[in-house]
């Protein structure tokens, strides 16, 4: 695997992550702090991390056949409707506080995200290689956020 195909592997499984974590919107729905209509698509995700992270799988694969950065986060956000920085705007809410699930420990991962999206479409691989640094130590509500992929993906075998 080269270089680029390694920084568009662990960009969408990034990505995949924020958009798998963002399903817990549904507790800020319920609780009627937040409007459902732009959440549709993603709520539509299961409950069950395992199943869910089943669910995003296909459009996973879609986006790493991309043929650039770019191209693989517009198709996250043709299938959720909903992109990353409304994903950073939904993390930062401060109902989340508190909370085992979502929210602010996820606002901070999604501006890494999206700093080593800006970095790769601009070629800056210094910075990449940084950014990626950073994501393999973030931590997110209950652990490590490469703990959480390798779980996640695990699940899948």
């Amino acid at each position: 695997m080269d270089a680029d195909s390694e920084y568009l592997h662990a960009l969408v499984g990034y990505v995949s992550l924020v958009y798998h974590e963002a399903r817990n919107v549904r507790h800020l729905i319920q609780c009627g702090v937040i409007e459902q209509d732009p959440w549709k698509l993603v709520v539509a995700l299961p409950g069950n991390k395992y199943k869910a992270w089943r669910a995003i799988q296909d459009i996973r694969a879609k986006a790493e056949g991309s043929a650039s950065y770019k191209e693989a986060l517009i198709v996250f956000e043709r299938r959720f409707r909903v992109s990353l920085d409304q994903i950073q705007t939904l993390y930062e809410n401060p109902n989340w506080r508190n909370s085992a699930c979502g929210g602010n420990a996820w606002a901070g991962i999604t501006s890494m995200v999206k700093e080593l999206a800006v970095a790769l479409k601009e070629g800056r691989s210094e910075d990449v290689d940084q950014i990626l640094k950073k994501l393999s130590q973030a931590e997110h509500n209950t652990g490590l956020l490469t703990a959480k992929l390798t779980e996640l993906n695990a699940a899948m075998q």
